[in-house]
């Protein structure tokens, strides 16, 4: 994109949805261009498959040794300043998951002395109602 001359480079946000989601995060997290990113019924935590019986995440999303130095809520946590919108973050079962509990999810990935970041937000809306969020992100961040 950045190579393309009817691209601003300084407006490259990525959003993902479903799997997708876990690809845009971990993609702007390794690359600092993007200015944001949006995720949409995406897994909230890989270790959260190994709490759970049984899951809907296919084997190619399965990161080896992931979980040896990190889990998805420390790259969003990572992701700051830049914004970093979770909508509907769903558990290995796919089922949307309520804020509180995203929330619960995410404070793990921070030390006790800090908070989650204000670049990090969480959204639970019926699917109508999440194009509103996505609206929101392209305007605001």
């Amino acid at each position: 994109l950045v190579s393309r001359s009817d691209v601003d480079p300084s407006q490259i946000r990525i959003a993902g949805v479903g799997s997708a989601g876990l690809a845009a995060m971990m993609a702007t997290f390794l690359d600092h261009r993007p200015r944001s990113v949006l995720v949409d019924q995406t897994l909230v935590r890989y270790a959260s498959i190994l709490e759970s019986k049984k899951y809907s995440l296919k084997l190619a999303w399965f990161a080896p040794d992931i979980l040896r130095n990190f889990d998805l809520p420390d790259i969003a946590v990572g992701l700051s300043p830049r914004p970093c919108w979770i909508v509907n973050g769903v558990d290995p079962n796919g089922q949307v998951l309520t804020e509180p509990s995203l929330r619960e999810q995410y404070s793990h990935a921070i030390s006790h002395e800090t908070s989650l970041p204000a670049t990090l937000r969480f959204f639970v809306a019926p699917k109508p109602d999440s194009q509103e969020i996505y609206l929101q992100w392209l305007k605001n961040t």
